[in-house]
């Protein structure tokens, strides 16, 4: 069968669609669809990486072992030497001498064995972390810290002490931090370094036979062993993948050369007439000067140097960027205080080779040594030059492909030409091969991935093996394109050609996204109240033409046709004298963004018909006795954003062409995540038939289709219905090159016509249905299709090796608590728990504190003050620092169940000696009795995460009940499958707790709360007739209880 596969793409959705194609490689017949549902691997409330809170534990509990695990070592160390006693108590009264004495008296007289090994388990602890040039640049505390140390070196000078622990001990009041806050005293490694081997000198003088040289530089590798630091994954670079060519810092000269020369390349001057200037070579070449010695250099700086009107724009220039970036590691380098003018002396070979050691050289002091052999600078500028703080960061392209490139930007070639004169095409980077299955995408992809080792022992893993992309959304949506594209391809054959719709760019920050959807938010409400006192209905239309409005100017006086110069009030916005216009017409660009669009004076559409703003005025027309002055029109364009301002620009319906023309470039979207899914499908199609549609036509298609009425009674789209995704990817299956040319010629007939100009869903009224029949084949898929939800069993791999049980869920809160005793209601204890003063908002969590005398203080303070107010954080934290020492954290009480609660023993005594509350559940058994008064009954336990890891805790049934039988274990976005009035329900496990499992219809995508799900007791799963099911990524059924498989429904 001949097909198309039609995708929408979105970050935790994946609709498909199967079209049966005729002769001519159109669809006349629907012969699939369904949903495949993901999470998005990162937190729900931060929008972080989930793996960013896991590093951020695993770093600080690998910190905590090694210290611990320094701590023994020594401490066997100092026993073997008999510098330090055996028995536990001995040791415990070693505590009672003062070590900064201890320290201070072992530079100039003897010790009991046991006192050295105390001074030296003292240094131990407190030896901190051995900072280099490379740690010291990327914290913003380095330089305050830098000044601190040097101020406590000039402190030991002046009061003579020879090492950091006899000036300490002479500075015994000074030793306490008071606060718990602030912390004036910063030492650096090389003190501890420098008073052991004073303190070891010195006493082996009194003990040879003990402090041996061996013994000594034992000591000294214990204390001061570190490891090196981690150093970052680089990538492959895009062009020489093949060589495995590593790309290059963005620090390099060659880099910063090669992104300079690239933006310069593409500056022009804006045009507003074809007699307008442009830019020449001898301009760029003053430009790419004055660039090379700076870090970044205004627009209006730059005009200056070209000697030309303020009023001329830059085609880079708007409102957001006012400025390029110059060489900034040349203008670094070259201050007087570093290599000053000498530094442009240098060839660009030795500059880079010059970088490279400033970026790869851990130990400053090698370098400043180095910096005065090799280049003969004084020790003043070589400690300069080792402290410059060099862009960080690695470029897209490897040192090898730039050399290849950089001669022909430099001859004045646009990147994409440079590229192909060097043998490489700047986004083409296909091998040709196709593959009977999709392949894991860092093998398709490899010069788009990062962190690929090659190493052949990683074979069974392709994510070792070749790498993963950085953006874990990304790396998750690939991996289910690829389940999913296989699956259909195992029971259709390869597909014909392949379409695809996105939802969003993947690429952009989630954090911008939720601060764009909130400054919308915003600004709609406020809109909104605009629109009440005008008395104007609330609607989408009306918004939009407030906000054209607006976008008009600034000044809400100064807002006028930007045609005709006439003012427009906010009274006029809604009336029919004015209306919305497409910059550039609607038929050649299918633009209809807020930025193609403008409110303008109604007489003045007419006149600009279906042309741009430059064809329509650029020859300053008269026409029914009113003058289109075009110097007045270019003059209120320039008050517009850059996304507006282009489109007045003589050869603005010229860019769009370029592109490839409306039809072709919203075939062929290039937004990040389509042009890594059109690359990674051209493994199994070929680069011809793999097509981007975007969402807005995707929106046009599915109205005029009578979709929305299969969606939904109202007859608009249904985002709470997962199903939606399917319909989208029918649209964009059915939206052919054929349709869109038809679209167009629709959209350039209405702008003709003045009756239907304000009428733009009129655009495809005339456009035929993809096929006789599709809504009576979309309604019976929709109907019976079965969502399919990735389960969340952790990563499978690992569970399938694992020895125990494997979950991927943390096994308890982070918070550790201390036990009272017995709660005041039955199952439940008392525990203490610190808290800041500054988390505590009400009055009860200030009755929680356990000490009463500060209970009650606190309490006195905010007295009458209202909860959660500022009044009450200012009340509290005046009074918890007015105490007689300021108080930032107190102990508080708590109940807690003992059900949740987990109790961490002392290896010796096996009791407990601090508690944790339970992370989330891992899974819900429901089991059957046997036998007894409750034989045939169904019960549930519900096992948490460290239940799972604990035999002694986990399955308690099985204790209680040796007979009982499992029915089924149930995990988060499990399938089950229920009889409820004599029809089969499908839904997901949504949660679970207290033995109650949250069943969720299949196809529900949000819901208030848990109004629309089923807390499910085992009886009631029973009662329904439950059981578990498999759904494939297909979206196909395996029913145990109906004997099939491969059903599309259970009913």
């Amino acid at each position: 069968m001949k097909y198309r596969l039609a995708l929408d793409l979105g970050a935790t959705s994946l609709g498909w669609t199967i079209l049966a194609l005729d002769k001519n490689n159109e669809p006349h017949s629907l012969v699939d669809m369904g949903v495949r549902i993901y999470d998005d691997g990162r937190d729900a409330k931060s929008f972080e990486p989930m793996a960013v809170a896991r590093r951020l534990a695993r770093g600080a509990r690998r910190n905590r072992d090694r210290n611990l695990a320094r701590k023994q070592r020594l401490m066997a160390l100092l026993v073997e030497l008999k510098l330090f006693p055996i028995s536990i108590d001995e040791q415990k009264s070693l505590e009672s001498l003062d070590p900064y004495e201890l320290r201070a008296r072992a530079l100039d007289e003897q010790l009991t064995p046991f006192e050295i090994g105390r001074a030296l388990f003292h240094i131990n602890q407190r030896r901190g972390f051995k900072s280099n040039r490379k740690s010291d640049k990327k914290s913003n505390d380095a330089g305050p810290v830098k000044k601190a140390i040097a101020d406590l070196e000039q402190k030991m000078m002046i009061a003579g002490a020879r090492s950091l622990g006899a000036y300490l001990n002479a500075q015994e009041a000074k030793r306490v931090r008071y606060d718990g806050k602030a912390y004036s005293l910063y030492t650096m490694r090389q003190m501890y370094v420098d008073e052991v081997k004073l303190i070891l000198d010195k006493q082996a003088t009194y003990y040879p036979e003990i402090l041996t040289q061996d013994a000594c530089a034992q000591i000294n590798d214990i204390i001061f062993f570190q490891r090196d630091l981690h150093k970052p994954k680089i990538g492959f670079c895009t062009f020489e993948y093949e060589a495995r060519e590593r790309r290059a810092p963005l620090a390099l000269p060659s880099v910063q050369n090669f992104r300079i020369w690239q933006e310069v390349n593409n500056l022009d001057l804006e045009q507003y007439t074809p007699t307008d200037p442009r830019l020449e070579s001898e301009d760029r070449q003053k430009i790419i000067e004055t660039l090379q010695i700076c870090n970044k250099k205004t627009f209006k700086a730059l005009r200056k140097v070209l000697d030309i009107d303020d009023g001329a724009k830059f085609n880079l220039e708007y409102d957001a960027r006012t400025e390029m970036k110059g060489n900034e590691t040349a203008a670094k380098l070259s201050n007087k205080k570093a290599f000053g003018k000498a530094w442009f002396n240098f060839d660009e070979d030795e500059q880079n080779e010059i970088v490279l050691r400033l970026l790869e050289e851990e130990n400053e002091a090698t370098l400043i040594v180095w910096l005065q052999d090799q280049y003969a600078l004084s020790e003043e500028q070589a400690e300069y030059v080792s402290e410059i703080h060099l862009p960080d960061g690695y470029g897209r392209v490897s040192l090898c492909a730039i050399n290849k490139i950089l001669p022909h930007l430099r001859k004045g070639e646009k990147y994409h030409d440079a590229c192909q004169s060097a043998g490489y095409h700047h986004s083409d980077f296909r091998t040709g091969e196709i593959f009977d299955h999709l392949p894991y995408y860092g093998e398709a992809l490899q010069h788009r991935v990062i962190g690929g080792s090659l190493n052949k022992d990683d074979a069974h893993s392709p994510e070792k093996f070749y790498g993963k992309v950085g953006n874990p959304t990304v790396h998750i949506v690939m991996n289910q394109l690829q389940k999913l594209v296989n699956a259909c391809i195992d029971k259709w054959g390869h597909p014909e050609s392949i379409s695809v719709e996105l939802a969003r760019d993947l690429k952009q920050p989630k954090d911008e996204i939720r601060k764009q959807q909130a400054k919308n938010k915003k600004d709609n409400e406020r809109i909104v109240v605009e629109l009440e006192k005008l008395d104007v209905k609330n609607n989408y239309a009306n918004r939009m033409r407030y906000k054209l409005w607006e976008d008009l100017s600034r000044e809400p006086n100064m807002r006028c046709c930007l045609f005709t110069g006439v003012t427009i009030g906010v009274s006029d916005i809604f009336s029919p004298e004015y209306e919305v216009e497409h910059l550039i017409p609607f038929s050649r660009s299918f633009d209809d963004g807020r930025a193609n669009k403008v409110l303008a004076k109604r007489s003045a559409n007419r006149v600009k018909g279906n042309k741009t703003p430059f064809d329509a005025f650029g020859h300053s027309p008269t026409i029914g006795g009113v003058t289109y002055n075009w110097n007045d029109i270019q003059a209120r364009a320039d008050q517009l954003h850059r996304s507006k301002r282009w489109r007045f620009q003589p050869d603005a319906l010229e860019r769009v062409e370029k592109e490839g023309g409306p039809i072709a470039r919203q075939l062929n979207d290039t937004r990040y995540l389509s042009r890594l899914a059109r690359e990674y499908l051209q493994y199994v199609c070929g680069p011809e038939n793999i097509h981007s549609i975007p969402g807005r036509l995707t929106a046009f298609m599915r109205d005029k289709w009578g979709l929305n009425d299969v969606l939904s009674d109202s007859g608009k789209k249904d985002r709470a219905d997962h199903r939606h995704h399917a319909i989208d990817a029918f649209v964009v299956g059915c939206t052919t090159r054929s349709t869109l040319q038809k679209v167009s010629g629709a959209a350039k007939k209405l702008e003709e016509n003045e009756a239907l100009q304000d009428k733009r869903h009129k655009i495809v009224s005339d456009m035929p249905e993809p096929y006789d029949g599709y809504l009576k084949q979309v309604q019976s898929l929709y109907d019976t299709m079965v969502v399919s939800h990735k389960p969340d069993h952790g990563n499978a791999a690992k569970a399938i090796n694992a020895a125990r049980p494997y979950t991927t869920g943390k096994l308890h809160e982070d918070t550790a608590y201390g036990y009272v005793g017995k709660g005041n209601k039955k199952g439940t204890s008392s525990y203490v728990v610190r808290k800041a003063v500054n988390a505590m908002t009400k009055r009860a969590d200030v009755e929680a504190i356990r000490d009463d005398r500060i209970r009650c203080y606190l309490l006195k303070a905010v007295e009458g003050v209202k909860d959660k107010s500022k009044d009450f954080e200012t009340a509290l934290q005046t009074a918890a620092q007015n105490w007689s020492t300021p108080i930032y954290r107190v102990r508080t009480l708590v109940q807690k169940s003992d059900a949740v609660m987990i109790g961490i023993k002392d290896k010796k005594t096996k009791q407990p000696y601090k508690y944790y509350q339970g992370g989330g559940n891992a899974y819900t058994e429901i089991y059957e009795i046997l036998h007894g008064k409750y034989a045939g009954k169904w019960k549930a336990e519900t096992i948490n995460q460290y239940d799972v890891h604990t035999p002694s805790r986990g399955r308690k049934w099985k204790m209680e009940h040796p007979t009982a039988k499992l029915v089924m274990t149930l995990h988060n976005n499990d399938m089950v499958a229920y009889d409820d009035n004599g029809e089969t329900i499908i839904a997901r496990v949504k949660k679970m707790s207290g033995g109650r499992v949250y069943l969720r219809d299949h196809r529900i995508a949000n819901e208030d709360a848990d109004k629309l799900s089923w807390a499910a007791s085992a009886n009631g799963l029973k009662e329904r007739k439950a059981r578990k099911i498999s759904v494939d990524i297909l979206g196909y059924i395996r029913d145990p209880q109906k004997k099939h498989t491969n059903k599309r429904s259970v009913a």
